[in-house]
């Protein structure tokens, strides 16, 4: 739906919950179906291609808060055109009485792709000797939290080198119970997460601490169709560790039967210990990604009862969080 504002804002709205999509379920984080950060990449994708054409990239896609799916869940995605060309892409849910950011992404036009540089599979193959089942880095995965099922199962191997590594050499497929779906999207989100699962092969036999699960994208563009796709060349540009302390604070307070005042304030202390690009520790001059230091949240509502026996209630929010950064650069 396009609307009549200034500046141009486009918008959409659809159920990515588990009946409208089976295959979805099939996307689990301790065994509850969620929505991948691949999927949020197709949204932006699509809308890219549909407001600026296919010469569109989409970049800084951030994956602000996983959306766990019910049988039933509305997404809404908004695209807003700014004065300089640009799109501003944000997705959000409706939860509690207000809207929940999921994602978000800048799309700008860019100069049309030139073709692709073939790469020698052979030599590829050469210098991946180390072969990584995709069954094993679907276990490793599991014991971290993270099921997948026969829809996202695509990642039939990674291919490593034997000392270190810096790059992986994946092989991938779109599994044939969804491979009739591939005509309606730019990218399968499936075929692109299996992508991103290939990343394990490169963490295998460490602890990355918690979920290891992408947080967002700094450039996206399709050359192509991906219908015949089946290796994934992933390349590790940087690798770090850090350190992370944080306290909340949540309180409620009923000052009388028909008013309610709640909040809450957080405070977090981010710091990478280790942050190898190219081989060298930058880590004094790297930042956390979209981690305020201070952030809080302040609402007032009334609550009474009506003779018809409805009920009103109103509320008036306010929030904060101190400067972040969109990226580590």
């Amino acid at each position: 739906v396009v609307l009549p504002e200034d500046p141009e804002r486009h918008v959409w709205q659809a159920d990515v919950g588990v009946d409208a999509q089976p295959w979805l379920a099939d996307h689990q984080v301790h065994n509850v179906a969620a929505l991948p950060g691949a999927a949020y990449c197709e949204m932006a994708l699509v809308a890219g291609r549909s407001l600026l054409g296919d010469a569109c990239e989409v970049r800084d896609i951030t994956f602000e808060q996983m959306l766990l799916l019910d049988a039933e869940t509305v997404v809404s995605a908004e695209a807003k055109v700014t004065p300089e060309g640009a799109v501003q892409f944000l997705v959000e849910t409706a939860g509690d009485g207000e809207q929940i950011r999921r994602a978000a992404a800048v799309i700008v036009e860019a100069q049309p792709l030139q073709a692709p540089v073939r790469r020698d599979l052979a030599e590829l193959k050469a210098a991946h000797p180390r072969r990584v089942e995709g069954d094993a880095l679907r276990k490793w995965y599991a014991d971290k939290g993270i099921q997948y099922g026969p829809a996202f199962s695509g990642l039939a191997a990674a291919h490593t080198a034997d000392g270190p590594v810096t790059s992986v050499l994946a092989e991938v497929a779109l599994p044939s119970a969804i491979r009739s779906q591939q005509g309606a999207y730019q990218i399968h989100p499936a075929l692109l997460d299996v992508c991103f699962q290939s990343v394990a092969a490169y963490a295998e036999g460490e602890d990355p601490g918690g979920l290891l699960l992408p947080l967002g994208v700094k450039s996206l563009r399709a050359s192509g169709s991906t219908r015949s796709a089946h290796y994934c060349l992933l390349q590790v540009t940087n690798a770090g560790a850090g350190t992370v302390k944080g306290l909340e604070v949540e309180y409620q307070y009923l000052p009388s039967q028909h008013w309610l005042i709640s909040g809450n304030l957080a405070w977090l202390d981010t710091k990478y210990d280790e942050y190898m690009d190219r081989g060298i520790n930058v880590a004094r001059q790297m930042k956390f990604t979209n981690a305020p230091e201070f952030s809080g949240a302040f609402n007032v509502e009334y609550r009474t009862d009506l003779a018809n026996g409805s009920n009103l209630s109103a509320r008036v929010s306010y929030s904060y969080q101190s400067e972040v950064w969109p990226t580590t650069d």
